[in-house]
């Protein structure tokens, strides 16, 4: 009866200190040279961060779109998705997913004007008025 009790309490101590249900998701931005700096990205304001300062911090840009005096920044990084489930002692299942994912900074006259990752705005666009 004592044996069966101090079991009953281990096993009691042991259960309350385990998570019964534990869901994770964990995401990262590489390439081969950088990971995505998204506290950069928080530090940008629109209509006062600079050209010279998104080269300083995020480096060269993959390519360059040119439209009169509007430029569009892209930088490609490889997005890694690794999501886990797990119910204790019944069920597990993880997850990766790699996928290419494009970082589209916007600047005119010099200012940058728009951050968005394809499509979805990371900062709300800056709209100019016409002069």
């Amino acid at each position: 009866m004592v044996l069966q009790r101090i079991l009953i309490l281990a096993l009691s101590a042991i259960l309350s200190s385990c998570e019964l249900v534990s869901i994770s998701k964990e995401v990262s931005y590489h390439d081969a040279s950088r990971t995505l700096p998204e506290q950069k990205i928080d530090a940008i304001v629109l209509g006062k961060t600079n050209q010279a300062w998104i080269e300083k911090h995020f480096g060269p840009a993959d390519s360059i779109q040119r439209d009169a005096d509007v430029v569009v920044l892209k930088y490609h990084f490889s997005e890694k998705i690794r999501e886990r489930v797990r119910v204790f002692l019944l069920f597990q299942y993880s997850s990766t997913d790699d996928r290419l994912r494009t970082l589209y900074i916007q600047t005119r006259g010099d200012k940058v004007t728009r951050v968005w990752l394809e499509g979805d705005d990371l900062l709300e666009p800056l709209e100019y008025k016409s002069e």
